[in-house]
């Protein structure tokens, strides 16, 4: 158990979100293991959800039975690295669920992950209170972006089929209004 313990202690120290070190496959699966047993430190690179998380500041993460819209999760990218970002929504797909994130200073969500790629939550660090939970208004701000990626994709989905008359706003050329004569 020693053992074990020593290498998930080595995986730990140093690990920043955003900015590397990329990880592969068993040590993600390691960091996973140690986060559902324990909390453990991550430092954070880069400013993309400050001011709640500051570039520099060091943060809890634990793994979660289930994780809410508004939550800060720590999740690996496709190419290795981690990030820490807010969990906006999820959806089925192909018989899984796919996590929505967004990082609180960006326009626009990241690409879709699975449950596997969720290393865990974020519990206390940074300028948030230890142990305080997800302010009410964080939760209503991640189901207001999901919603807004909903509603996008339901337009850009039914567009080509949604005939919508264009108001003519100025008269036509040659002195007609909508085709009718003055």
């Amino acid at each position: 158990m020693d053992c074990i313990k020593s290498k998930y202690e080595a995986l730990s120290k140093g690990q920043r979100a955003g900015g590397g070190p990329y990880l592969n496959a068993i040590s993600f699966e390691l960091l996973r293991e140690l986060a559902s047993r324990q909390t453990f430190p991550i430092a954070i690179a880069g400013d993309c959800m400050a001011p709640l998380l500051a570039n520099g500041s060091v943060v809890s993460v634990k793994r979660s039975r289930c994780y809410w819209p508004g939550d800060i999760i720590v999740f690996r990218t496709s190419n290795g690295g981690l990030l820490v970002h807010r969990l906006i929504g999820y959806y089925p797909r192909a018989s899984r669920l796919k996590f929505l994130t967004q990082a609180d200073a960006a326009y626009n969500p990241d690409a879709a992950i699975d449950a596997a790629q969720i290393l865990g939550k974020v519990h206390h660090g940074g300028s948030a209170v230890p142990g305080r939970r997800v302010s009410p208004g964080y939760r209503v701000w991640a189901f207001s972006r999901f919603g807004r990626v909903v509603c996008k994709r339901l337009i850009l989905t039914f567009r080509s089929s949604i005939s919508i008359p264009y108001p003519v706003l100025c008269p036509m050329p040659g002195g007609t209004d909508n085709g009718r004569e003055e």
